[in-house]
C-alpha cells in the first residue's frame, strides 16, 4: 500500500470511531448520562460534571480500550508465532507488543494520577467502576 491509501484508511477509521461514540454511550445503559439536571431536579454543579467525565473516561479505558488491547496483543502474538525466524516479522511483533504495553500503562497511570488528584481535592465519586 502506498502512503495515500494508508492516510485514507486512517481517516476513515477515525471518522468511523467518532460516529460510533454516540452509539457506544447509549449502549452503556445510561451510565454516561448526566447525574443531574433532569426535570424537577437542581441544576448541575461542577461535582456532577466531573463525575460525568470520570465515568466516561473510565468507560472508555476499561470497556473499550482493554478489549481492543487484548485483540492487538493476540494479533502481535500471532505474528510472533508465525514469524518462522523472519527477523522483520519478529521485530514487528515485538515492537507492537512493547508499544501496546507502554501505551496502556501510560493510560492507566494517567487515570490513577487524575483519580488521586481528584480525591485530594475532595471529589468523592472516584471509585473504581463496578462493571
Amino acid at each position: 500500500m502506498n502512503k495515500i491509501s494508508i492516510k485514507k484508511i486512517t481517516c476513515f477509521i477515525i471518522v468511523f470511531i467518532i460516529m460510533l461514540l454516540p452509539v457506544i454511550s447509549f449502549s452503556a445503559g445510561g451510565e454516561l448520562r448526566a447525574p443531574c439536571g433532569h426535570v424537577g431536579e437542581n441544576m448541575c454543579t461542577l461535582n456532577d460534571f466531573i463525575s460525568l467525565i470520570n465515568t466516561a473516561i473510565t468507560f472508555v479505558l476499561f470497556k473499550i480500550a482493554t478489549p481492543l488491547i487484548i485483540l492487538i496483543l493476540l494479533y502481535a502474538g500471532f505474528l510472533l508465532v508465525t514469524s518462522a525466524g523472519n527477523p522483520e516479522s519478529l521485530s514487528k511483533a515485538k515492537k507492537i507488543i512493547l508499544n501496546v504495553v507502554i501505551g496502556y500503562a501510560i493510560a492507566l497511570i494517567a487515570w490513577l494520577f487524575i483519580t488521586w488528584i481528584l480525591k485530594i481535592f475532595g471529589f468523592t465519586d472516584t471509585t473504581f467502576i463496578d462493571y
